[in-house]
């Protein structure tokens, strides 16, 4: 699952809207507004989904492992979509158990052609690194962000 990315489209348009009219201060609430404004205009949730897209592990894995294979992992085993504000459902989006229905044969040669390629340790260590590093920056640069999000989402429980 290190070849995946969770993608998610944050849908921008009301809060175009709302900053091209100066409407935004119609958001009373403080902490959703610093939110939405922190959301809408942080480079970062980009930088990480294309981190995640473009890793060196995801294209080692994707041109080592073949479609048959790679088909199963997405029906049987890829992300999970969650509604909006559905902040239970998103916890096991990505990390849930699977099973492949995929003969034995054709696992076995993708791992055998995933073994093969000396660069793959190393790019997984890479995209190790790089995730850690984007949830460190996360913590660091913004823990107002995560502490609103915390809030907003405590707000629905």
């Amino acid at each position: 699952r290190a070849s995946q990315y969770k993608y998610n489209l944050r849908q921008r348009a009301t809060y175009d809207e709302m900053i091209s009219t100066g409407s935004i201060d119609l958001i009373s609430d403080q902490t959703l507004r610093k939110t939405a404004i922190e959301i809408y205009t942080s480079k970062t949730f980009d930088d990480v989904s294309a981190d995640g897209q473009k890793s060196e592990y995801r294209l080692i894995f994707r041109k080592s492992v073949s479609k048959d294979v790679q088909r199963a992992l997405l029906k049987q085993c890829g992300d999970r979509f969650v509604e909006p504000l559905d902040y239970v459902k998103i916890i096991k989006s990505l990390d849930y158990e699977c099973k492949l229905d995929v003969p034995a044969d054709k696992i076995s040669a993708a791992a055998n052609s995933l073994r093969a390629n000396p660069a793959l340790v190393s790019a997984l260590q890479y995209r190790f690194a790089d995730i850690e590093t984007a949830i460190s920056d996360l913590e660091f640069y913004s823990p107002v962000l995560l502490n609103n999000l915390r809030e907003i989402a405590g707000r629905s429980q």
